[in-house]
């Protein structure tokens, strides 16, 4: 968001990009675009990152990005664009789906 509008987040360099035409943008080229970058930044943390962790990897500070929270699933999207609802259940975890009840 910027000035309380939102703005679309392109995940793809554009086609007149002189390094990388066309071609998917990497996390750090997010995070810079987003003016989040920090040198020495991990990929991804070594342990569980604390979920309200700040910083400690790449992978956590985007999710903690507004944008990146409110985005769903495509299936999500084309399941509730048709007035449908989507549940999704913690995968492997069998006692937490209902059906199994039944």
């Amino acid at each position: 968001m910027q000035n309380d509008e939102k703005v679309t987040q392109l995940m793809v360099f554009l086609k007149d990009y002189p390094k990388f035409p066309g071609k998917p943008k990497r996390m750090k080229q997010i995070l810079l675009e987003h003016g989040l970058w920090v040198d020495k930044l991990l990929m991804k943390c070594q342990q569980k990152c604390i979920a309200t962790s700040v910083g400690c990897c790449m992978k956590q500070l985007l999710k903690l990005q507004p944008d990146f929270e409110e985005q769903h699933l495509l299936v999500q999207e084309v399941i509730e664009e048709t007035g449908h609802l989507s549940i999704f259940l913690p995968k492997f975890h069998c006692e937490f789906n209902f059906i199994e009840y039944f």
